[in-house]
C-alpha cells in the first residue's frame, strides 16, 4: 500500500510537469491515458480519485496500448517505464 502511494505521488509529479510542458492552464481539466504496466496498474486504480483530484483529470484510462505518436514515455524508477497521453477535456 505504501509503495502504491509512492507510485501515485510519482505519477502526479510527472503529470504536473507534462501539464506545464503542454502549456495547459492550471484550471484546465484533462483526460489521462496510461499504458498498462503490471508494476503500476494497481497503484493507479487504487489511487485513481487522488490522482484525478491532484491533476484535474476527469478520467484515467489504463490501456493495453497507446498510439505511438501520442505517448510520452515516463520513467517512474529504474524498472518502471510507461507511456502517458494527456489531452484537454
Amino acid at each position: 500500500k505504501l509503495k502504491e502511494e509512492g507510485i501515485a505521488r510519482e505519477f502526479i509529479n510527472r503529470i504536473q510537469n507534462l501539464r506545464k510542458d503542454s502549456g495547459l492552464d492550471v484550471t484546465d481539466k484533462i483526460i489521462l491515458k496510461i499504458k498498462q504496466h503490471d508494476a503500476i496498474n494497481n497503484a493507479i486504480l487504487n489511487n485513481k480519485d487522488y490522482i484525478c483530484s491532484e491533476t484535474l483529470a476527469t478520467d484515467i484510462e489504463l490501456l493495453p496500448e497507446l498510439q505511438q505518436n501520442n505517448g510520452i514515455t515516463v520513467d517512474l524508477d529504474n524498472e518502471i517505464k510507461t507511456n502517458i497521453t494527456l489531452e484537454k477535456a
